[in-house]
């Protein structure tokens, strides 16, 4: 993403274009990657439920990833070869490469979905119970690592070092993200173990775009409403990171440009840069990105570890009946956090007659005070005044110290409300008999297939186990609740992507309105980030509203 607007501005595309280009993220999130979750539920495919989605479209995504740099080139090739009017012929050849571009990331965000859906799912399906919350930090730990090395790589003289993946940087990043999705796929399809469907085992369900909305809106009618407050808080806080995932590398290239005009002045052309600046602007704007990537991965392994919270949920857990049994370690283990480097579970230790202990005097007074709502909510006001603070000075080097210090930011944004949601869903969990708790847990990977065991047909609710009928009874809404688990997770990722959608548009607007002012390139995306942060503090009052207990 963050190399995408650079080389999309290099072949012509006006900012406000490139805008709505990456509309392209935010619709595949919404809308394919719910139903490619759909389809590999009930995949018969030998190699499993999962793996087929994952090597097709990894497969996809490389080929997409390899033709997107190569464009200019290959288009250029058959002109040269097919037309005998150059001169007539190169607006055309521009307009075609802006064009083949732009469709090209909108076919990379489309196959890239079955890799992201079918990875996550497979962690679900091939972890058990107990070890979900370990296996997601592990998840996320190596979603921290994975952005340093890229961010790292982005900022080397690819074109000097390695030749032979291209004579352009976006070139040798595209090679190497290639190689690098290609042969993790591969491990992972070869080494992870993957339970097989017989056609027995997939319920019948409805099909079809209708059958879907209505599965999401009675899904939307049962959640708690403390979950919707999570989601309503994520959504503008992620329609503030919007302009900051995407921009962020054309603002500090502006930034390194000017200082290094400033520099070589005596020698640049009067209202042009050196030809090599360009790319090295680029290459030196993503060092930036490091920091930030390297100060999120250690807020996520610290974090967890210095704040403390209120236990009172865990010591409660501790009393529950011998049927949530199976969900007994994980809670007290942790909170559940699919982002969290250590669950929630590194906030307080418990005793085995389940009284809190806290570590300290200042662990006691954190328990009473600092809650996770609180500290998401402090996230979100401290990301507008750092960017705010950009405003301030012309300073490469202040700026990259301030983008490095955004990571803390992200760090919450990434795990706090991966962990409300978990820690509720959990807490509902523990009602359910032990039948009826594998049963969600199994079915946690798709959010619509659990629908079925509550609104399907009569015939379908009829295999219900008896205890799970007579909980039903005692307590039907919490019951469906907990049944739909994985739903409650699905509706979470439009609520990270709606906002996206939302966030280009209005990132086209202002674009457009700045350039009638004369502000365009890296003062342009600078401003659009600051406006945007309005939403960030929106964001902060939400997370401030949502009660923890």
């Amino acid at each position: 993403m963050s190399q995408g607007s650079p080389y999309l501005s290099s072949l012509g595309l006006s900012s406000s274009i490139i805008s709505l280009v990456w509309l392209a993220g935010p619709l595949s999130g919404t809308f394919v990657q719910p139903y490619i979750g759909v389809l590999s539920d009930s995949c018969l495919h030998s190699w499993g439920r999962r793996r087929p989605f994952i090597v097709f479209g990894a497969i996809s995504t490389i080929v997409c990833t390899m033709a997107l740099p190569w464009t200019g080139d290959t288009v250029a090739f058959f002109f040269r070869r097919f037309s005998e009017d150059e001169t007539d012929s190169r607006h055309s050849e521009q307009l075609l490469t802006q064009i083949l571009a732009s469709g090209w990331i909108w076919a990379l965000n489309i196959s890239i979905q079955p890799v992201q859906s079918g990875i996550r799912a497979l962690i679900v399906d091939s972890v058990p119970l107990s070890q979900q919350v370990r296996a997601s930090a592990y998840a996320s730990c190596v979603i921290g690592i994975g952005s340093i090395l890229g961010y790292s790589t982005a900022f080397l003289d690819l074109p000097l070092l390695f030749p032979w993946l291209g004579n352009t940087q976006i070139k040798g990043i595209c090679g190497i993200a290639s190689l690098a999705l290609g042969s993790t796929v591969t491990i992972t399809c070869l080494t992870t173990k993957e339970r097989k469907l017989d056609a027995g085992q997939v319920p019948k369900q409805k099909t079809g775009i209708l059958a879907r909305v209505r599965e999401l809106t009675l899904s939307f009618r049962m959640i708690p409403r403390r979950i919707l407050k999570v989601f309503a808080a994520q959504f503008f806080a992620w329609l503030s990171w919007f302009p900051f995932m995407f921009y962020i590398t054309t603002y500090m290239a502006q930034l390194y440009g000017t200082s290094s005009l400033m520099q070589t002045s005596s020698i640049a052309l009067p209202g042009k840069p050196p030809a090599s600046m360009t790319r090295d602007s680029t290459r030196y704007a993503t060092l930036s990105l490091v920091f930030f990537a390297t100060t999120a991965l250690l807020t996520n392994l610290l974090a967890p570890r210095c704040i403390s919270t209120n236990s009172s949920t865990s010591s409660r857990h501790q009393a529950r009946s011998h049927n949530a049994a199976a969900a007994e370690p994980l809670l007290e283990e942790a909170e559940p956090s699919t982002h969290g480097s250590e669950g929630l579970s590194s906030f307080t230790r418990t005793s085995n007659g389940g009284k809190q202990e806290p570590h300290s005097v200042y662990s006691r007074y954190m328990a009473s005070w600092l809650t996770l709502p609180r500290l998401w909510a402090a996230s979100h006001i401290f990301r507008p005044a750092v960017l705010l603070a950009t405003a301030l000075t012309d300073s490469l080097l202040v700026s990259t110290v301030l983008v490095g210090m955004l990571g803390m930011s992200w760090a919450m944004t990434q795990w706090v409300p991966y962990a409300l949601i978990s820690a509720e869903i959990a807490k509902t969990q523990t009602h359910l008999p032990a039948s009826l708790q594998l049963t969600a847990q199994s079915a946690s990977s798709s959010g619509y297939r659990l629908l079925d065991a509550v609104h399907g047909d009569a015939h379908e609710t009829d295999d219900v186990p008896g205890d799970a009928e007579k909980a039903a009874d005692a307590g039907r809404g919490k019951q469906k609740m907990v049944l739909q688990a994985g739903a409650v997770m699905g509706m979470q990722n439009m609520a990270i992507a709606t906002p996206q959608m939302v966030g280009a548009l209005l990132c086209s607007l202002l674009f457009w309105a700045l350039a009638k002012c004369e502000i365009t390139g890296g003062a342009a995306a600078g401003w659009v980030m600051r406006i945007l942060q309005l939403s960030s503090l929106v964001a902060a009052w939400l997370a401030s509203q949502i009660e923890w207990d």
